[in-house]
């Protein structure tokens, strides 16, 4: 299914960039000389990281609300017309 492709797709560019921002958090190992020039554009990529993680997680959740694993097409429509008999029926 395509739904689960997608989310297959951006579940493992989140894992790519958590990766990747595991490795800017650990700036333990870095030299202490370091220019503070250098520094500041670590942090920068590491902001770029943390809205990225949180952008895929939004298109991760809206995806999976969007489509529900457990309704197909035909049972949702199903629904939609009985729920609406029920009110006409209710006066």
């Amino acid at each position: 299914m395509v739904k689960d492709s997608v989310i297959d797709y951006l579940t493992e560019q989140l894992q790519i960039s958590s990766d990747e921002l595991k490795k800017y958090e650990t700036d333990g190992l870095l030299p202490t000389s370091l220019p503070t020039e250098i520094l500041r554009i670590r942090e920068i990529e590491a902001i770029k990281l943390k809205d990225r993680i949180y952008e895929m997680t939004r298109h991760i959740s809206s995806i999976k609300r969007l489509f529900p694993a457990n309704e197909s097409t035909t049972e949702t429509a199903g629904k939609t017309g009985a729920a609406k008999g029920n009110k006409k029926g209710i006066k």
